[in-house]
């Protein structure tokens, strides 16, 4: 009898695990997001940038910043753009906000209650507090929180695919919508094999009763040049790796329960930044990364 029931029980499973990889599903990274709604968020970002310019018979100059920022609170959607995503938007801190610099030193970003007002739809983001705006230190930590929505390409653009997909399928990220992508207008690159990418569904999760796909992605691009970098140095090493991950609902009415992008640049020059200068040796290595959580407040 026992037997009995462990061979139903792995039948059981069995049947389950095939009917879950068997089933095709919409990927659908960029959700709608509506006016009025409230959501518990949790975000966090970072911002890791070192440069080293070495110049023969000088000491290196070496310069490193660091940032590393977290906020809690009552997220809710005030107005939306053409994209149905979040440009302005109120967010009631519940849990005091983390700064943490290249030092070590934890600061709080905002205080626990402190209601701020955020505007992201263009360039240049806004946050107030009071109608003021915010001091200089925490509009840069916000802004590693917050990015602007100037850009007319979205995640699916870019991740994501028209066809439904099965748990374990992978694609090739969508090369031609990088290159008219704002996010990277201020890179020219070489030629389109230059960039290699695929985006994965790893899975299917459970997360706060829904369920959700688990997707992940990773891109790495080379032969590309900084449109800021002078014509009178050569660029001798480039490369940029984007990895991304996240869970979307099956539910493609409901907005992601959780993202996270991290981005990784490396760049290597040498020569001289004007006429009869001298010549130098130039090396940047920048990280950013960050992740967003939502859950709907019913």
């Amino acid at each position: 009898m026992k037997l009995t029931k462990i061979l139903l029980f792995f039948a059981l499973t069995l049947t389950i695990s095939f009917e879950i990889f068997a089933k095709e599903y919409e990927v659908r990274l960029s959700r709608s997001f509506k006016i009025g709604q409230d959501f518990e968020y949790i975000g966090t970002g970072e911002n890791v940038d070192k440069t080293i310019v070495k110049i023969k018979g000088r000491e290196p100059v070496i310069t490193n910043t660091y940032l590393w920022c977290e906020i809690v609170g009552k997220f809710t959607v005030l107005k939306i753009d053409k994209l149905n995503r979040p440009v302005e938007f109120k967010l009631l801190v519940s849990n005091s906000g983390k700064r943490i610099s290249k030092n070590g030193v934890k600061q709080a970003l905002l205080q626990k209650g402190t209601l701020l007002f955020c505007k992201v739809g263009d360039k240049k983001q806004e946050f107030l507090i009071d109608s003021v705006p915010v001091d200089k230190d925490i509009y840069v930590a916000l802004k590693t929180l917050f990015s602007s929505r100037n850009s007319k390409t979205t995640d699916d653009d870019i991740f994501g695919t028209s066809d439904k997909k099965k748990i374990g399928d992978s694609w090739s990220v969508n090369i031609d919508n990088i290159f008219s992508s704002d996010v990277f207008k201020s890179f020219k690159f070489e030629a389109k094999d230059s960039i290699k990418g695929t985006t994965k569904l790893d899975k299917l999760i459970v997360k706060d009763g829904f369920n959700c796909l688990h997707l992940s992605s990773s891109m790495n691009f080379k032969k590309f040049h900084p449109s800021a970098l002078p014509s009178t140095m050569d660029l001798t090493g480039s490369t940029i790796t984007i990895n991304m991950s996240g869970l979307f609902p099956v539910d493609t009415t409901l907005a992601p329960l959780n993202m996270k992008m991290k981005k990784h640049v490396i760049l290597i020059a040498k020569g001289v930044t004007k006429p009869g200068g001298p010549n130098i040796e130039f090396s940047k290595v920048i990280t950013t990364a960050g992740s967003k959580s939502y859950k709907l407040l019913k």
